[in-house]
């Protein structure tokens, strides 16, 4: 019997990874990771910013809607806080619009802002949430008005009379 040895061309199977496989999975995972943390980072300052934005457009809507039913009407070039959330606060100012003059009206913009060590703020600062811009009578004009009609009423009245 004449035996000859096997021989095998085939390499040998390997049961595990080998050291740069390993590695370049870990480099992928951190990535990831990396990658979830900075999302979840994000959308979490997003939401803050949408909630304080909502919160603004709120007490803004509010503070309008009592300007409009209180007989003093919107204070002019005032400021304030406001109760239910002393975080923000409010200011007024009259917004030259020659157009809307010509009419009898002024705009009256109302910023809403974030409260800080300065309370004063421009359209431009970061901390604004609302900028809003009202069209509403110029007093002196409404006043000329109120007279022109009773005058109207009194010469009315005076002609029926004879």
């Amino acid at each position: 019997m004449n035996s000859t040895p096997s021989t095998s061309c085939s390499p040998p199977t390997r049961a595990g990874l080998t050291l740069i496989e390993v590695v370049a999975a870990l480099a992928i995972l951190g990535t990831i990771l990396a990658t979830m943390v900075m999302a979840k980072s994000y959308h979490t300052r997003q939401l803050a910013n949408a909630d304080k934005q909502s919160r603004a457009v709120t007490l803004t809507d509010n503070l309008i809607a009592a300007w409009w039913t209180d007989e003093k009407g919107i204070p002019i070039g005032a400021a304030g806080t406001f109760p239910t959330e002393p975080e923000f606060i409010w200011q007024t100012q009259i917004v030259r619009n020659d157009p809307v003059q010509d009419l009898g009206a002024r705009v009256v913009r109302i910023i809403v802002a974030e409260k800080s060590d300065t309370d004063l703020v421009t359209e431009d600062d970061e901390r604004v949430r609302i900028v809003v811009d009202l069209v509403v009578p110029d007093p002196r004009v409404r006043r000329i008005m109120e007279e022109h009609r009773r005058n109207v009423e009194q010469a009315r009245a005076a002609g029926g009379a004879s």
